[in-house]
């Protein structure tokens, strides 16, 4: 399962009805972009109605703003929307009040809330639609990857790899670029299925706007639950036995004993274990002595190289790395320190890549955002 209920942990309850009717709730989510502090607002306000057992709700969320942030944040709208739905704890309505001349509109014409704005949300047609295991449509691809044995050690992974790079042959984009793109995701999501108990969303758009000749190719990844990307490795840095890990995850000990020196409010051991789990070789299952993970850095500096703009980043816990072209150089021996120094073992990454959010994501979010000129990725 999505453990979709882990979103509501960690966060406070909080009344946001602008008129104080007790079963019609009117929310207003306001300003330049939709992003995750009205994500959480609405998640508070969720709360509120959960601690007070309030019963047949009306809610109606008004969200006027003048572009949406990113893809990530209409999907987690998606998943609240079958939360509230699907725990009866109301019906929904959405009125968006959204420019369309922005390029997240067009990734918002194909979200499921999409055909619902100003409408009230029919549960059960909207609650049937989320569990489908598999959407495939001429330009978006979905699948919900299920948490079991069989998809962790079988060949799910491989026919995975094989479904997203016959999706995007679709299109006019490099032979090269399909592989390294299927094999990046398919990475990501065999991390999420191997390092937590959750089920993992898998949501791929590609967006093509042939007047201007390029493509715009949206990849967002979501695990919930309470699981990090750094659970691993803290656990690791605690052990007082190190000897049933590889001996390559010294690094990350000798790494720590400079970091820690710079620990602060925006940057702590829990910083410092997020960027530890992208370093090459280094790996958390038990008896690995003499191999480790290859990470996901290689495979995402070369869809970095492969586009010509984009906005792609890494959200678990209160921690982001944005993945920046400058930022992902690996040395000689697979380190990466997310700096423009490129030294994970003496200095912490830049502020600017490295950063700490206001409020916890009890999961895993990737967003990986590409603007793709068509001259560039075209198979001639």
């Amino acid at each position: 399962m999505l453990n979709i209920d882990y979103l509501l942990n960690d966060i406070d309850a909080v009344d946001y009805r602008k008129t104080h009717n007790k079963n019609k709730h009117k929310i207003y989510l306001s300003g330049d972009m939709l992003c995750s502090d009205h994500i959480f607002m609405l998640l508070e306000h969720i709360k509120f109605i959960e601690i007070n057992n309030i019963k047949n709700v009306n809610i109606n969320v008004i969200i006027n703003t003048r572009a949406f942030s990113d893809e990530a944040v209409l999907i987690i709208l998606e998943i609240i929307t079958y939360y509230v739905l699907k725990n009866n704890i109301g019906d929904l309505t959405y009125t968006f009040i959204v420019s369309n001349k922005y390029l997240g509109y067009e990734m918002f014409k194909n979200n499921m809330l999409y055909s619902y704005n100003t409408k009230r949300i029919n549960s059960t047609a909207f609650i049937s639609n989320f569990e489908r295991k598999c959407i495939i449509s001429s330009n978006h691809y979905r699948r919900i990857a299920i948490n079991n044995e069989e998809n962790r050690n079988g060949p799910y992974l491989s026919i995975l790899i094989g479904d997203i790079s016959m999706f995007l042959k679709y299109y006019n984009v490099d032979k090269n670029y399909i592989n390294d793109l299927s094999e990046a995701i398919v990475e990501i999501v065999d991390n999420a299925l191997n390092h937590s108990t959750s089920d993992c969303l898998l949501d791929i758009k590609v967006l093509d706007y042939r007047p201007n000749s390029y493509m715009c190719l949206n990849v967002t990844v979501i695990s919930i639950g309470e699981i990090l990307i750094n659970t691993e490795i803290n656990k690791y840095i605690e052990s007082t036995d190190k000897s049933k890990y590889s001996e390559k995850n010294q690094i990350i000990l000798s790494a720590l004993q400079n970091h820690k020196k710079h620990f602060s409010n925006t940057y702590d051991i829990e910083s410092f274990a997020t960027i530890s789990a992208f370093q090459k070789y280094v790996t958390t299952r038990y008896k690995s002595k003499n191999s480790g993970g290859t990470g996901l850095t290689t495979l995402i500096k070369q869809l970095h190289e492969k586009a010509s703009s984009d906005y792609c980043y890494v959200l678990s816990g209160n921690n982001i790395i944005k993945f920046v072209d400058g930022y992902l150089d690996l040395t000689e021996t697979g380190l990466i320190g997310f700096n423009k120094s490129n030294d994970y073992l003496n200095s912490i990454p830049s502020s600017d890549i490295v950063y700490k959010t206001e409020k916890k994501f009890n999961g895993v979010i990737y967003n990986l955002c590409f603007i793709l000129d068509e001259k560039e990725n075209n198979n001639e």
